[in-house]
Order: C-alpha cells, then structure tokens, then sequence
C-alpha cells in the first residue's frame, strides 16, 4: 500500500480506558507527540532519566526485541496484543543497549519491566518513542492511556 489513508475503528478501545498503559512511571516531559515535524513523528517520545525502567503496556507476546533496530530506532522492542478483540501493537524504541529484559516470542503482562530508558538509534536525549498500532496502523497513542502512571 502507498499513499492514501487507512481508516481504524477505534470503538472497542475508548480514549482515556487505560486499555494500553503508560511505558513510564516518571516522564520528564512528552517531547514530540505524534504527527509532529510535519506529520512524520508517528509514535510520542517521552523524556525521562537514562535507565528508569520501561514497562509493557499491555499482555501480550514479543514479536521483536533487537539492539540494533532499523529507521533510527536502536534497541527497541515491539509487543503484539489482543485488546476487546482488536489487534494491537506497541512499540518502545531508543531504549539503552543491554537493558533489554524479553526477548521475542516471550509472553509479557502488564507492567512488567521490559528495558530501559536510553538515546540509542537517532534519539539527542534519554526518552522511549513510543508507538501504537491497531490492526497495523499507526495511531496517536495519547488519546488511549489511562490517568497517567497506569
């Protein structure tokens, strides 16, 4: 597919029902959002000290776990879930190099450490860019979190 839009239905996954939870504990500030830099920012980056831990955001299994990620992203890791029936992934990407705790094929929950925060990849400063996708498109991961620290 080039070019064009996709349309999500979003309805089993209501804004603000925490369904995908915050990556972060403790976030220093939310840098760029998505659609940023002229609408190519597809994930949120969110500043927080080198090393603070990483959390899943959600059940699920490890599709990839890698410390030399493409596009930029360095060590990253991806998670595939089922939320009320639809597919999602998350993806949280600049993490250090070494702090990696799953790797692919490995099922996670909820809160579960996965990483830490790092400026691998093309990052000028410690934070996670994350990304959600649903049904493998990119979505503004903001309007789905919970009251943050969920």
């Amino acid at each position: 597919m080039s070019g064009g839009s996709v349309t999500v239905d979003l309805a089993s996954i209501p804004a603000g029902s925490g369904a995908i939870g915050w990556p972060l504990r403790s976030i220093s500030n939310i840098s760029d959002r998505f659609g940023a830099r002229g609408g190519s920012h597809k994930g949120v980056d969110m500043l927080a000290p080198a090393m603070s831990p990483v959390y899943a955001s959600a059940d699920g299994v490890v599709s990839q776990s890698t410390e030399g990620g493409s596009g930029g992203y360095g060590a990253y890791i991806r998670i595939e879930h089922v939320i009320d029936g639809v597919r999602v992934s998350t993806l949280y990407a600049h993490l250090s190099y070494g702090t990696r705790t799953v790797e692919a094929g490995q099922t996670v929950s909820r809160g579960q450490v996965i990483g830490g925060v790092g400026r691998t990849g093309y990052a000028t400063a410690n934070h996670v860019h994350f990304e959600v996708f649903v049904n493998n498109a990119k979505v503004d991961p903001m309007p789905h979190l919970g009251p943050y620290g969920t």
